[in-house]
């Protein structure tokens, strides 16, 4: 005759923070939902600040899954994965006013995550207007050095992902109120 006694404890999970999009040279902070007894091990251990803390801070390059390991007090192990994504993000409004005032005078593209950049503006006959070439540069309204009339402009984009220059074209169109 034997015994054995078997032990049954509650599945304890864990559960990350959501995804995280973010920009290039940002510091993520991984976190964790709920925290219980026990101990906390991420990985990849590649450009985290702690691989054993429980709220690690993140600073890839790249888009990066990390994965947390929870040991629980009796030794059952559960996982979840986070994954960073370094997407391209752009904002083009499409209304600006050039009227001096010091707010909303220029039309610019804003956003992070890309190594190349282009938009080109045009005019209702399909005249080109300008073209920027960074997007730190913008169109203050004037075509020739004069200010160009009230109305709908068109402009194009090509710009690449900064990870593996990925060509992108968007187009749109901005309103130029005076």
């Amino acid at each position: 005759t034997a015994f054995v006694t078997v032990l049954l404890y509650p599945n304890n999970p864990v559960y990350t923070s959501p995804d995280i999009y973010a920009l290039e040279g940002d510091t993520v902070i991984l976190g964790i939902q709920q925290v219980n007894g026990g101990t906390y091990t991420w990985s990849p251990a590649e450009f985290l600040s702690c691989v054993v803390c429980i709220n690690p801070s993140a600073y890839p390059t790249q888009n990066m899954v990390y994965t947390v390991t929870y040991t629980d007090e009796n030794g059952c192990r559960t996982k979840d994965n986070i994954t960073i994504f370094f997407d391209p993000m752009i904002y083009v409004p499409n209304t600006f006013t050039p009227d001096g005032n010091m707010f909303n005078d220029v039309f610019k593209a804003v956003g992070g995550n890309i190594s190349s950049f282009m938009l080109t503006v045009y005019n209702r006959w399909g005249e080109e207007i300008i073209t920027l070439n960074s997007i730190k540069e913008s169109w203050d309204g004037t075509y020739k050095g004069l200010p160009c009339p009230d109305g709908t402009y068109v402009w194009k984009m090509r710009y690449a992902k900064y990870e593996n220059d990925d060509i992108r074209v968007k187009t749109g169109h901005v309103n130029l109120i005076r």
